[in-house]
């Protein structure tokens, strides 16, 4: 088995860290839907400009615990 030097194992951990990247940013964006902040930025500025109301009814929750 062949020794790596450590600038090695920080490159190969930054590759891995970005071919992961898509990864974790879908799974923050799917635990803040799961939080409730299921509004797009557009959407949720044009309600908020027109005074609309923004109803989240939120039905993932049943889904997660099964």
């Amino acid at each position: 088995m062949t020794k790596l030097e450590h600038a090695e194992i920080l490159e190969l951990f930054n590759e891995d860290w970005k071919a992961d990247e898509a990864n974790r940013d879908a799974s923050y964006d799917d635990l803040r839907f799961l939080a409730g902040d299921q509004w797009d930025a557009q959407a949720r500025a044009e309600r908020e400009a027109a005074r609309r109301p923004m109803v989240t009814i939120n039905r993932v929750g049943q889904f997660v615990r099964q």
